[in-house]
């Protein structure tokens, strides 16, 4: 299934509790009153399934649907002591990022990796946004690096 946070919240308060690290409660109002946030339970699609994530935030999954996946991979050789593997991940029009140290085997620095100590968080929502485990997700990573190294 294809998870998609909504801009949808429970209360007032799960709202200002969420963007509090970022905006203070004006703001947060403010974003209410231009419709970019909202209170209360959304409408849903059919083969939509609602749910309410520990924050108090709504998303939908999507029933049956596989996520459109797209990997563009940019080789920065210039780093040192490795080169520098930029992952852009599209998946259903979202965009994510990680960056990975790239080996003398042109293989993925899984052992010191810069996603574990650097983007865990973020590897981790790709990971279920694709409903993958992190082994199938380093897997495609590979592949990719792979795909882009035999297009040199």
């Amino acid at each position: 299934m294809t998870r998609i946070g909504l801009p949808y919240f429970k209360t007032l308060e799960d709202a200002r509790r969420y963007y509090a690290p970022v905006l203070g409660n004006r703001e947060v109002s403010q974003k209410i009153e231009r419709g970019e946030i909202h209170i209360g339970k959304p409408q849903i699609n059919a083969g939509e399934v609602l749910g309410i994530d520990l924050d108090k935030r709504y998303y939908v999954e999507k029933v049956g649907s596989r996520p459109v996946l797209d990997i563009q991979v940019d080789i920065e050789r210039e780093d040192y002591p490795h080169p520098l593997c930029t992952f852009k991940i599209m998946i259903d029009d979202e965009p994510f990022q990680l960056d990975e140290w790239l080996n003398a085997d042109n293989t993925l620095e899984r052992k010191d990796s810069h996603i574990k100590v650097c983007q865990p968080e973020l590897f981790k929502q790709v990971a279920e946004v694709l409903s993958f485990s992190d082994n199938e997700l380093w897997a495609v990573l590979e592949e990719a690096v792979k795909n882009e190294v035999g297009n040199d």
